[in-house]
């Protein structure tokens, strides 16, 4: 039985589960036969308990991959492999990381992991089907956060890796272009909240309903059985464009030039130390689904 409990503070999650049927998505309870689920996020910190657990260690961390809707050439015009350089870097980071064992190497199939997207509900890789519109009143797409349970095989091979290492948990993360809704900043401001303590403004001549374009991390933390236990996620930068530019829907997308910045110069000046963004955003993920960094 799964135990639909969030961290939303203010007012709770709205889950939506869904299952595969021929030909159309149909709402079902979340047992074996459900494949994926819906939930509204209100607000920072971007995270949904699936099941009630305890922090528990060991803990395997995988490598970090591009997420698949990202890396498709045809649909993103490529922009993936722009995100390579800043992929070696966090996951060098968690090759040095004492919080999780770093397993570089591993059988896990290629295809049929878990999946999780986080971003606007009309984004341009936002999923079909999870049953959720946007209101009358809402002034902004809503932002969700929806995952797909991996297949029986990737979880069997997730338990076999968590039983060679002795670990309690599997912690799986993606690497993402998606795009996040704007909101309120005071009487006429407005700015956008890319995770966990963490918001920035947004220009005054930006289009009211236009999106942000976010880099950001997703993950899912996985039982011994490779059961999801929890799931989430972490804006690392956020790139608005001109007023102009947005409302003819042009849009800007992020450059190579801008994700070279990101990698080795951006930091998060409210922080102390100046941590760069990257690192900020893998480190409060971890915290997130680990209990400490």
């Amino acid at each position: 039985m799964i135990h639909f409990t969030t961290l939303i503070r203010r007012r709770p999650a709205v889950p939506l589960l869904v299952t595969l049927l021929p030909g159309l998505w149909a709402c079902a309870a979340l047992d074996e036969a459900a494949v994926g689920r819906t939930d509204r996020v209100f607000e920072a910190p971007f995270y949904v308990n699936y099941e009630p657990h305890t922090a528990e260690r060991p803990v395997v961390v995988l490598p970090v991959v591009l997420d698949p809707v990202s890396g498709e050439p045809f649909n993103l015009a490529g922009r993936g492999q722009a995100l390579q350089p800043l992929l070696d870097a966090l996951n060098a980071s968690l090759a040095a990381s004492q919080c999780c064992r770093f397993v570089a190497t591993h059988d896990l199939p290629a295809l049929g992991g878990p999946a999780i997207y986080l971003g606007m509900l009309d984004g341009e890789t936002a999923p079909d089907g999870t049953g959720i519109e946007q209101a009358v009143h809402e002034e902004y797409s809503p932002l969700i956060l929806h995952s797909l349970k991996p297949a029986p095989e990737w979880r069997t091979a997730a338990a076999a890796l968590a039983a060679q290492h002795g670990a309690a948990r599997v912690l799986f993360i993606q690497l993402a272009f998606t795009q996040f809704p704007k909101a309120d900043r005071g009487f006429f401001g407005k700015k956008v909240v890319l995770g966990t303590d963490y918001e920035v403004p947004v220009r005054f001549f930006s289009a009211v309903d236009g999106p942000i374009e976010v880099v950001a991390l997703t993950g899912v933390l996985l039982d011994a059985d490779g059961n999801m236990l929890r799931v989430g996620g972490e804006g690392i930068a956020g790139y608005d464009a001109p007023f102009w530019v947005q409302v003819f829907e042009a849009g800007k997308d992020i450059d190579t030039d801008a994700l070279g910045e990101l990698v080795k110069n951006e930091r998060r000046d409210d922080l102390a130390g100046r941590p760069l963004k990257w690192q900020a955003a893998l480190d409060s993920l971890l915290e997130q689904m680990t209990g400490a960094i």
